[in-house]
């Protein structure tokens, strides 16, 4: 018997910067009609609204970490 995949962890520090990359990924997701558990170690709430917290849902998120702000600001700074 083939071993199945049902929970995928996102390690990435801030997943939804920026929002519409994470929005493309979750409704790719949706798309595939997976039955997935799904957990992002960072989440942004300055990248954060309603059709996000939806195609999160949707994706088969279960779990989320909020990010404090003062940290983003370093990651974006960092990276730009």
């Amino acid at each position: 018997m083939k071993p199945v995949l049902i929970h995928i962890e996102f390690t990435d520090s801030i997943f939804n910067f920026p929002v519409s990359h994470a929005k493309e990924v979750l409704k790719e997701l949706i798309n595939k009609k997976l039955d997935l558990k799904l957990h992002t170690m960072g989440l942004s709430p300055a990248s954060f609204d309603e059709e996000l917290l939806d195609l999160m849902i949707c994706a088969g998120f279960n779990e989320v970490d909020i990010r404090g702000r003062v940290s983003i600001r370093r990651d974006i700074e960092k990276s730009g």
